[in-house]
């Protein structure tokens, strides 16, 4: 690696390609002078960084001190010839997403998302742009960044690390559809470790995550690893919350599982034993890859064998075994639990019985009392109507009673009614229906002498009304003569 540094050679396919699209000759440009082969070489030191942090992680007794200084050393290189590549080009999306990612690596997490910002905001202004960025030096490497998911991936790394749970999960579900149609395994990877960080809640969601990366990629043992963690995991925090709430049934609580504390602690048994059989599997795979197979004709020695197959299988076989050694002791232990839990779920559904049957005896007097204020109600509505239709043939009864008693005194009094309307005015009908008054009795009587020389004195009399009264003096004369003869007979 070091002679690659110091290399002054042509450049490799891809840089070369790099180069090509932005107008250089790929032929005249070297490590030392061009900025996409920079990045290349940042590239190989950031990758030769990682590789030497997981062999220390491997072996964690003694190599501590020289891994981290191998770590420092490349990290440092890599950012030295990122930052060179930025300064023979300001715009270089890719140099500038390689110091993002150094920057994270150093825990930098504000800078590094400052540098992943500034460059999603590069490439949605090439994507306005169009077209108008093919003439620039820069504008392949920008139409190839348009197409790298590592922009998008990154911000969500940022995000996870700031715990920005939500929005670490919308990049890398952007960065999923936008290049990989929702099937790439390493984002989902990403996507379940986001969940299973946001807290207990978000660990079934990890587990469903990893279950559908196993099936786009069944190979993968790190993915069937890291599926057995997060069942393992959720076991046993369902465990702990499970002898919580035991402890405070026990001190005299009311239990909050719905008496359904067996049952979880059932399923929580079941989870462990099936991550405990996935670890089993997985030591099995290891044991087969050290002993030979995929690795067989290279170097025999022992530990390099277990250091290539862990390489390869993507886990560390001694944290596989403890896992697995956790598993077979929780199998022994949790089971002893099962009767307390069945007892408690007892005792819960039996006071739940006991208050269910003190309510429906409660609800059965207050539906009693009810019905009971509503026959009362009836029976004095019925009283009221009752009272009232005896009132009203009482009424009936009594006018009936009156009305036969003074039938005669009304009969009597109905004639002689008759017999004082047949001489006087108060029998006139107004046959012209003209609403003109009945005449005054006083009026219709005959004038005096005295009154009608009076009234010729002021001119309101005259000698012919004189001669109609006379004419109607003698009608009446006339009229009552036969009355008298008849009588007289």
């Amino acid at each position: 690696f070091k002679l690659l540094r110091a290399a002054q050679k042509p450049l490799g396919a891809q840089a070369a390609q790099l180069a090509a699209a932005a107008g250089k000759d790929p032929k005249a440009a070297t490590h030392a002078t061009d900025e996409y082969a920079m990045i290349s070489v940042g590239n190989a030191a950031y990758y030769q960084a990682m590789k030497a942090q997981s062999a220390g992680n491997r072996n964690r007794a003694g190599s501590d001190e020289k891994s981290s200084k191998a770590v420092k050393e490349h990290l440092e290189y890599a950012a030295t010839m990122y930052t060179k590549a930025l300064q023979k080009s300001e715009s270089n999306l890719f140099a500038a997403n390689g110091l993002g990612i150094l920057l994270a690596e150093k825990g930098k997490i504000e800078e590094a998302k400052e540098t992943f910002q500034m460059v999603a905001e590069g490439l949605r202004a090439a994507a306005t742009n169009g077209d108008e960025s093919s003439g620039d030096a820069n504008g392949a490497a920008r139409d190839r960044a348009s197409k790298f998911p590592d922009i998008w991936i990154n911000q969500g790394h940022i995000q996870m690390a700031k715990g920005n749970w939500d929005a670490a999960a919308r990049h890398y579900a952007q960065a999923q559809a936008k290049f990989f149609h929702n099937l790439d395994p390493s984002v989902m990877l990403y996507q379940a470790r986001n969940q299973y960080e946001s807290g207990t809640s978000g660990l079934p969601e990890s587990q469903m995550t990893l279950r559908r990366a196993l099936h786009v990629a069944p190979w993968n043992h790190r993915l069937r690893f890291n599926l057995a963690y997060v069942i393992q995991e959720k076991a046993q925090r369902e465990m702990q919350t499970l002898l919580k709430a035991g402890q405070k049934i026990a001190g005299g609580g009311v239990a909050e599982d719905g008496g359904t504390k067996a049952a979880r602690l059932q399923t929580a048994i079941d989870e462990i034993a099936l991550a405990g059989s996935i670890f089993d599997q997985l030591l099995t795979v290891a044991a087969a890859a050290e002993a030979g197979g995929e690795t067989e004709g290279d170097d025999k020695d022992k530990e390099e064998r277990k250091r290539r197959a862990s390489a390869m299988l993507g886990f560390d076989k001694s944290r596989v075994r403890t896992h697995a050694g956790f598993c077979r002791q929780s199998l022994k232990d949790w089971p002893q639990n099962l009767p307390k839990a069945r007892a408690e779920d007892e005792a819960f559904h039996a006071k739940r019985e006991s208050l269910m049957a003190e309510r429906r005896a409660e609800m059965e007097k207050l539906a009693m009392e009810k019905a009971k204020a509503r026959a009362d109600e009836e029976l004095r509505r019925k009283a009221e109507e009752a009272a009232a239709a005896a009132a009203r043939d009482k009424f009936k009864r009594s006018n009936e009673e009156y009305m036969a008693r003074t039938a005669g005194e009304r009969e009597a009094e109905a004639a002689a009614e008759g017999r004082r309307g047949k001489g006087g005015a108060a029998e006139y009908v107004d046959e012209d229906d003209d609403d003109v008054p009945a005449p005054d009795a006083e009026l219709a009587k005959p004038k005096t002498a005295e009154e009608k020389a009076a009234l010729k004195a002021t001119g309101l009399f005259s000698d012919s009304e004189d001669e109609e009264e006379e004419a109607q003096d003698t009608d009446e004369e006339e009229e009552e003569a036969p009355d008298a003869e008849k009588s007289d007979a």
